[in-house]
This record gives structure tokens, C-alpha cells and sequence, in this order.
């Protein structure tokens, strides 16, 4: 998969991600849910989780890839470490809102919150809601509700980001991440964590 994730026009219209560029628009700028954001889901969002530490940074960098933006223009954030277990400087929670670039709105939240007992160590989420339809994905399920209902869609093969950076390193393709969004990424997790120390 480099940019569309059909290899063939045939593909397109069993393909998921094609469908989903065809029924979802994205938050308040109505751009169009597009492969990359499909590719992301499937290439990144069913990788391990990287833990976050103050800010969610891994949260962070699904919004500025599901967005579409290149950066975020306003960043708010909050974090806490009430009840931490006697864990020092530990923020057990942490809440972040941002203005994207092309006026997306975003909001993103972590916890440290999980019971002992539970079956999994994370419990991430990701809902993209659009004014075509909303994307849903949690514990490994990627849900569409549009005007034709709700339906699970088709994981697609996974794109592992070093894997990915191996070959662009080794054959010059196109890399699902670039330097820019990398230190667009940074700023912005290190602006959050100023604005939540703050706060």
C-alpha cells in the first residue's frame, strides 16, 4: 500500500478504506476521510501502545495523522497525579484539547486508572465523528456508522512504521511518517506538558 490502499479498480469497491472515503468527512472542515487515515488505523493503531508519561503522546500523534493537518494551532492540557499510588510525580490522568490547523477540533485523554485485575494493560480508543458518519475503533474493531448503518469493517494488513522506515531507508519510498510530522509531534506533546504543568 504507498498512498491507496487498492491495488486495483476492482478492489475498490469491496475495499474499506474506499468506502470509507466514500461515505465519512472529517470533523468541521468536512475534508475527506481518506486512505491515509484508514492506513493509520490498521498500520498503527493495532501496534503496542507506547506508554504515555504526562501527556498522551501517543494519542497526540493519531490526531495529527486522522486529521490531516500539519499542525496543531492551539493546545490546551491537564494532568493530575491524585491517587497515584504513592508514586511520587506520576500523573495518573491527563486530558488535552487542540485546534489542528484545518480547524479540526481534537480532545484526547489517559489514564493510569486500570484495575489490577484487568485483562489487558491498555485500553485505547479512537472515535473520529464527521458530518457523513463516525469511525469507531476499540479492542481491535473498527466500527462505521453512516447513513447506510453500522458495519465492521475489514482490517488491512498491517504497515509496521520501522519496517516502513527500512524501506524508504533502503528503496527511497514514501515513508508513512516524515521528520516534520516527527518534530511537529514533539513540539506539540512538550507544549502540552508546559500547559498542563501550568494548569
Amino acid at each position: 500500500f504507498a498512498k491507496d490502499a487498492c491495488n486495483s479498480a476492482s478492489a475498490a469497491s469491496t475495499c474499506a478504506v474506499c468506502a470509507l472515503r466514500k461515505s465519512i468527512s472529517f470533523c468541521c472542515n468536512s475534508a475527506s476521510l481518506n486512505a491515509r487515515i484508514a492506513t493509520a488505523i490498521n498500520a498503527a493503531f493495532f501496534a503496542p501502545a507506547l506508554p504515555a508519561v504526562t501527556v498522551p503522546t501517543g494519542a497526540l500523534d493519531w490526531i495529527l495523522w486522522f486529521s490531516g493537518a500539519k499542525s496543531f494551532s492551539k493546545i490546551e492540557a491537564y494532568h493530575s497525579t491524585t491517587d497515584n499510588r504513592n508514586h511520587g510525580e506520576l500523573e495518573m490522568t491527563a486530558l488535552v484539547s487542540a485546534v489542528m490547523d484545518n480547524g479540526v477540533l481534537a480532545s484526547a485523554s489517559i489514564d493510569y486508572l486500570r484495575p489490577s485485575t484487568a485483562p489487558t494493560h491498555g485500553d485505547d480508543r479512537v472515535r473520529v465523528a464527521g458530518t457523513d458518519g463516525v469511525i469507531e475503533v476499540m479492542k481491535s474493531t473498527v466500527t462505521l456508522i453512516n447513513a447506510d448503518g453500522e458495519q465492521v469493517l475489514e482490517q488491512l494488513p498491517q504497515r509496521g512504521i520501522f519496517y516502513d522506515f527500512a524501506l524508504h531507508l533502503l528503496d527511497g519510498e514514501e515513508a508513512l511518517v516524515d521528520a516534520a510530522q516527527t518534530f511537529e509531534l514533539t513540539r506539540a506533546c512538550l507544549v502540552a506538558r508546559d500547559k498542563a504543568d501550568l494548569a
